[in-house]
């Protein structure tokens, strides 16, 4: 099982709970974990801040497509 945290010092953290914010958190299941690990470390990272969770193969097939059509809309002029 793979968990992405993001940590933040303690009284940024407290501050973030003030504002009612949540700090993220990804989770690969066990079962795409391997297709997973083939990514890129760029790509990994770019997936794991989006707190996501990838349960199935087809999670990390609709994250990997979002991240595709972002990127084509930023091409558009």
């Amino acid at each position: 099982m793979l968990r992405h945290v993001r940590l933040v010092p303690a009284a940024q953290s407290l501050q973030a709970m003030k504002k009612g914010m949540v700090i993220c958190m990804s989770y690969v299941a066990p079962a795409v974990k391997d297709k997973f690990e083939t990514l890129s470390t760029e790509l990994k990272n770019t997936i794991l801040e989006r707190d996501v969770q990838l349960n199935t193969i087809h999670d990390l097939i609709n994250v990997l497509d979002d991240i595709v059509k972002e990127g084509e809309r930023k091409e558009r002029p």
